[in-house]
């Protein structure tokens, strides 16, 4: 899926399974929209595999976004000169990550979104944050794997133990990324999200 659609599912994943866990948005607006960004920046973090994403994009470091703002050097004052160097040389230092893992590997592991969301639990636990925080983390950054699974690609959800690509449909429904089916599943995907969320709630 492209970065925009796993931004939108994973704002989905974290909001039902923040209400499903009694979160309120109206008694706990502040720790419900901190939750739901925690969420939404883990649902774009296994993408870090490659080097222009949705997620690096939005914090201005991509890889030919900062090389073309620092082309444009002329223009830009001594602070702005300064900052786009340090996103330069960011972004090259991100650009690593992505020359040493394959896109949708390592990070698209399904062992690694365990043990990534154990981290985000123990940091939790350790500074007296809200309990919502790691849910969040969890739920946006196995929402990344559900949406790659249901493209024709799929995700290597059981590697390093099962390195072969699944998917989560059978292959003739699943989705080419970027093209206009994509909008269609993900619109789905909600819509059982939120159902789902009704059922439970009944």
């Amino acid at each position: 899926m492209l970065g925009r659609s796993h931004a939108i599912l994973g704002i989905a994943a974290t909001a039902v399974t923040l209400t499903w866990n009694g979160t309120n948005i109206i008694e706990n607006t502040t720790v419900f929209m901190t939750a739901l960004t925690v969420g939404t920046v883990a649902a774009l973090l296994p993408d870090i595999d490659t080097a222009d994403t949705y997620l690096r994009k939005s914090l201005r470091v991509g890889g030919r976004q900062t090389t073309k703002e620092l082309r444009q050097w002329r223009k830009l004052g001594l602070i702005q000169l300064i900052s786009a160097l340090i996103r330069w040389i960011l972004a090259r230092l991100l650009n690593i990550v992505d020359k040493f893992l394959p896109h949708r590997g390592p990070t698209h592991y399904g062992v690694t979104a365990v043990l990534l969301t154990a981290l985000v639990y123990w940091a939790t636990v350790a500074n007296g944050w809200p309990w919502e925080i790691w849910v969040a983390f969890g739920a946006g950054y196995f929402s990344h794997l559900l949406g790659d699974g249901v493209t024709k690609t799929g995700v290597r959800l059981f590697a390093p133990i099962y390195p072969k690509f699944v998917r989560f449909l059978p292959k003739p429904i699943c989705i080419v990324t970027g093209t206009i089916t994509e909008p269609f599943m993900l619109t789905g995907l909600i819509i059982v999200m939120v159902v789902s969320l009704f059922i439970y709630a009944a």
